[in-house]
């Protein structure tokens, strides 16, 4: 599986990873990946249409067997029934190392919680079919129990796609054979986690046949509130004989709080609908990290961690963390996070035919044909289309009622910029040289916590004066290449905290002649912060417009003396005037507003689609974002205002870029030909 066994056959890719499987006859030990024996063959007919997975049923004496045993043990402790053993002794191999199947003129090896799963795992509806797409689930989940580098699994599913009665069933297979294994499971909340115990848990273990139920802690009843304890069990002896023997494993769940598994040392743990919680994820994830691992630092428990494609928090980081589980981030046998992502399309794990194989065409013409009915509601549109995504951009598509921009498109950009960000993205704060007001700004990298601005990482402003003065006058001397807008605020900090940011921005409208031509209609600096008080928040604009050397149009409402300050210091002409006006400025009116709107609109449908975007807050954010946004109710709307009133002065202040024409020969476009 994550090893090249000595005898393998064949090597499934899942996900980006290889899964060895082995040689065609043998299994792999449950837990102990060295060691390799032969299995069962299971051809249910010679004929390949009539080949697929069927259930074995266990014969109809079977219960009458466990009385007989049962009964005569009273006397004689070491009595057994023989054909009640010889069955335990076929199923607990099955379980321990699986089995081969002949489906459809193909051998598949299924491995033996696998097996369990499918045969011995009752469902509400019945026992689980086999599916291709539980299959490779199966699979992968195996591989990462192998894999010493691995803490586990990271899925994404479609609505009632089975992911928590799998992860249950995985969860209850280990922790019922396995010594002192300690398991738990959390989800949203603690109302939620007893749920999945009830009924995926603790329903289907009191279904499950005589053969696999350890004896348990029944002091509090046959359906236990809290915990399941396996006290006196049955558990596998040397070649697979049962023996008795106190296996002192339990399951458990526990509430939603990020630390409420702190301090524990876990063999197998579920977090449910982690995508739904309102804590920080990527951090709780360090913690749990923890409660994994041995004295040594070696990786002894794992986790599923899980959630459906339905709305996931912001404040949870869920994408985050499923972007650390990539394969893609791979360094020394692991990912950033340490668990490994898995994500099955809708139309795979759809309707399928007795093979197991997905009814793919029909199912995403069914899916397909729900999304064209909603075509006119964007956001039915999108929870429809996160209900059964094709691909994890949909999977992680945000909800919004009054978004005025293609929120589909802003999904996938949002989606870029998440993963951009990292590289594309530092940050800093401005400075004036040698500490001399109105002189030189300069630019100084530091954490993002502390940083009022962000830039794109590469990007270096050309050499030459930006600004020059005459007398007691500054003229900005990029006007043309360089245009800036901003959202100010009007008074100081108090004490309640409840202070919208500020906000501002700078496009760069051209790099005519440069190599840095990737940048033309990008914002190439972005201002979000709350100074204390607003006169640092007027140096602040200034130092802006000094390092690009360009003007700048202020939303003239309730400035907090902006425009007084630049006025005052003999910086007036780094303001713009729009056309026809007398002030400086442009007032947040419902017209030019609307113009915003359609500015914002030519430019994420333009160059916001080609990859320009590269601040994820700016697209969606607690309370922030083109997402959230709302033309009607534009107070929260910082950035989406401070970086809409820059394209609005773009707007006005049009400019003319002179290009190099390439001189064309008339022939090079109609050449001679000889004339018959």
């Amino acid at each position: 599986m994550y090893l090249v066994p000595d005898k393998y056959s064949s090597v499934e890719t899942i996900r980006g990873v290889n899964i060895y499987l082995p040689e065609y006859g043998y299994g792999i030990d449950a837990d102990y990946e060295d060691i390799i024996k032969p299995v069962e063959i299971i051809k249910r007919s010679n004929k390949p249409e009539e080949q697929y997975w069927e259930k074995e049923d266990l014969p109809n004496e079977f219960m009458d067997w466990v009385a007989d045993e049962n009964s005569k043990k009273e006397s004689d402790s070491s009595y057994f029934n023989y054909d009640l053993e010889r069955i335990r002794q076929k199923e607990w191999h099955r379980r321990l190392f699986g089995i081969w199947v002949w489906i459809k003129g193909v051998p598949y090896y299924i491995p033996g919680s696998y097996y369990f799963y499918l045969t011995y795992w009752q469902l509400d509806m019945g026992f689980p079919v086999f599916r291709k797409s539980d299959y490779k689930k199966a699979l992968y989940w195996k591989w990462n129990e192998y894999n010493p580098f691995s803490y586990g699994m990271i899925e994404i599913t479609k609505r009632r796609g089975g992911k928590s009665v799998f992860a249950a069933a995985m969860l209850t297979e280990y922790a019922t054979r396995t010594m002192r294994a300690i398991c738990s499971m959390q989800s949203k909340t603690e109302e939620d986690a007893k749920k999945l115990f009830d009924y995926h848990v603790v329903t289907p273990f009191q279904s499950l046949s005589p053969i696999f139920i350890p004896k348990y802690d029944t002091n509090k009843g046959t359906k236990p509130e809290k915990k399941l304890s396996f006290y006196a069990a049955s558990s596998r002896g040397k070649n697979g004989v049962v023996s008795e023997e106190q296996i002192k494993s339990e399951i458990s769940f526990v509430d939603s709080t990020p630390d409420k598994l702190d301090g524990q040392k876990l063999a197998r743990v579920i977090f449910d609908e982690r995508g739904k919680v309102d804590f920080d994820l990527v951090d709780a994830h360090i913690t749990v990290r923890k409660c994994l691992i041995d004295w040594r630092g070696n990786i002894v428990g794992k986790m599923i961690v899980t959630t459906t494609v339905e709305e996931i928090g912001l404040k949870s980081k869920f994408f985050t963390l499923w972007k650390q589980s990539s394969i893609d981030t791979l360094l020394n046998d692991t990912t950033t996070s340490g668990l490994f992502s898995f994500f099955m399309p809708a139309d795979e794990a759809g309707d399928c035919d007795i093979y197991g194989d997905a009814y793919i065409e029909k199912n995403r013409a069914k899916i397909m044909d729900n999304r064209a009915k909603l075509k006119g509601d964007k956001k039915a549109l999108i929870a429809e289309i996160r209900k059964d995504p094709l691909n994890e951009r949909e999977a992680f598509m945000v909800l919004n009622d009054n978004c005025h921009f293609d929120a589909m498109l802003l999904n996938e950009m949002y989606q870029d910029a998440i993963a951009a960000e990292s590289v594309m993205v530092e940050y800093g704060n401005f400075y004036w040289k040698d500490g001399v007001p109105f002189s030189e700004s300069l630019w100084e990298k530091c954490s993002k916590e502390n940083a009022r601005w962000s830039m794109p990482a590469k990007y270096k402003v050309q050499d030459g004066d930006k600004i020059l003065w005459n007398g007691n006058v500054a003229i900005p001397q990029n006007t043309i290449q360089y245009i800036m807008g901003g959202d100010p605020f009007q008074n100081d900090i108090t004490e309640d905290t409840r202070n919208s940011k500020a906000s501002a921005g700078t496009l760069c409208r051209a790099e005519v002649g440069s190599d840095q031509e990737y940048y033309n209609r990008m914002f190439v600096c972005k201002y979000h912060a709350r100074p204390q008080i607003a006169k640092l928040y007027h140096m602040d604009m200034v130092l802006q417009c000094f390092y690009f050397g360009c003007k700048f149009l202020v939303e003239a409402k309730m400035d907090g003396g902006l425009r007084k300050y630049f006025i005052d210091n003999g910086l007036e002409k780094l303001l713009i005037y729009l056309p026809g006006k007398q002030t400086a400025g442009i007032d947040p009116n419902q017209d030019n507003k609307v113009i915003l709107v359609n500015c914002w609109e030519e430019w994420i449908n333009t160059e916001g689609k080609n990859g320009k975007m590269i601040y994820p807050d700016v697209i969606d954010d607690e309370k922030d974002g083109l997402l959230k946004f709302n033309v009607n109710n534009t107070e929260a709307s910082n950035q989406v205002m401070g970086l809409g009133w820059t394209l609005v002065a773009d707007y006005f202040m049009k400019a003319n870029f002179r290009k190099t024409v390439k001189q064309m020969n008339v022939m090079e476009i109609f050449p001679m030909r000889k004339v018959l």
